[in-house]
């Protein structure tokens, strides 16, 4: 039996759910290498593990040690799956802690998941399964290892029986969850476009609140030549209800008909007015005023 430490870093803590106990995407092995046991990590050893525990639930124990049995087991992995993430490719599983352990280990339990989200560096993966060592030979074929000097070792999993939580990570570098460094950089363009949407969105509101606040004082100071406007045309109809009211009490009082202010009398002829004289004075007065233009007329 072999026992291999990979690093894993719990970052997104929107992955890690304490009240029902879950750590989704857990990178429990990656390529390139484990650390401090001279045993590379290829593509092939990854696909070696997942066949190992494949539709298996593996268990989960708070530390690597030797004493450790079924019953010491503080949760499950399962939901296996190979992960490519950029350069690195990890084998990732779901942890799913056990009630007995949330009850019986309250402690253990709060202390993992709270320092999980606040001191995610803190924590690694243990991996406790039988190995076979290989490495390539000049024609690029796997041959089995046995102590050939200068040759790089390559892990192949037979049987893998525990991943264990470990302070003292060792050989998985991109961390705890698998996020394709491809798909990391498109969310971070995503979220670049997005927020300069948001700001262009915002400014645009603001100069909409700008543009209402000016029109709605417009609006106001309108609204209110309007109210001006309607009081003295109300008061010029008041006004000119006495005047009508004062100038028929004058007519009422002169007995007279009213007589309307554009109505001309025709001027009357001198033949016209000599006949309505009534007297030879009238008359004479009458002659004398018009005698130049009577003696204009005569001579032409």
């Amino acid at each position: 039996m072999s026992i291999l430490k990979f690093e894993i870093d719990l970052e997104h803590d929107t992955k890690i759910d304490s009240k029902l106990g879950i750590i989704k995407g857990v990178s429990v092995i990656s390529t390139p290498e484990a650390k401090g046991h001279n045993i590379k990590i290829d593509q092939k050893s990854i696909q070696s593990f997942l066949e190992a525990v494949e539709g298996e639930k593996v268990k989960a124990y708070y530390t690597h040690s030797p004493e450790n049995d079924a019953l010491d087991a503080i949760g499950l992995w399962e939901n296996f799956q190979i992960v490519e993430d950029g350069e690195f490719t990890k084998l990732t599983a779901d942890f799913l802690a056990l009630e007995s352990w949330k009850e019986h280990h309250k402690d253990e339990y709060d202390a993992l998941f709270e320092m999980a989200e606040k001191a995610p560096e803190a924590f690694g993966v243990s991996a406790e399964f039988t190995i076979e060592k290989i490495y390539y030979n000049d024609e690029g074929e796997e041959e089995k290892y046995e102590g050939q000097e200068d040759k790089e070792v390559y892990a192949r999993a037979v049987e893998v029986s525990a991943f264990s939580i470990v302070a003292q990570p060792a050989a998985n570098p991109t961390g705890l969850f698998a996020e394709a460094k491809e798909e990391i950089e498109e969310e971070q363009d995503n979220l670049v476009v997005l927020t300069k949407k948001l700001i262009d969105m915002d400014r645009e509101k603001n100069d909409v609140v700008v543009e209402l606040k000016s029109a709605q004082t417009a609006l106001e100071k309108f609204s209110e030549r309007i109210a001006n406007q309607e009081k003295e045309i109300a008061e010029l109809k008041e006004e000119n209800k006495e005047w009508q009211a004062r100038y028929a009490k004058v007519i009422t009082d002169s007995g007279a008909d009213p007589v309307s202010a554009n109505a001309q009398e025709a001027p009357k002829s001198f033949e016209e007015q000599l006949a309505n004289c009534q007297t030879w004075r009238e008359k004479h007065n009458l002659i004398q005023a018009n005698m130049t233009k009577l003696v204009t007329t005569w001579n032409q």
